[in-house]
């Protein structure tokens, strides 16, 4: 990190060019990463409504899930 931090303090072109491909990737992944952590959050959301509206239809789902994680 210290190697860096002096090239970049330095002006070398080679390690600016690294660090704006870090930056890059970093940006991709949080996009990518977002992206699936919307869907989970809509999933989440759509199970809830079901839970509230309809809490006997999710019942032995959660039942079964429940008692699996729990070791029943």
């Amino acid at each position: 990190m210290e190697a860096i931090k002096e090239a970049v303090l330095s002006g070398h072109i080679i390690a600016w060019f690294i660090l704006l491909l870090v930056f890059i990737l970093f940006l991709k992944f949080l996009k990518s990463a977002g992206k699936g952590l919307v869907y989970l959050l809509l999933i989440i959301l759509l199970l809830a409504l079901l839970q509230y509206f309809f809490p006997d239809m999710l019942q032995p789902a959660i039942d079964y899930f429940a008692g699996g994680w729990m070791g029943d």
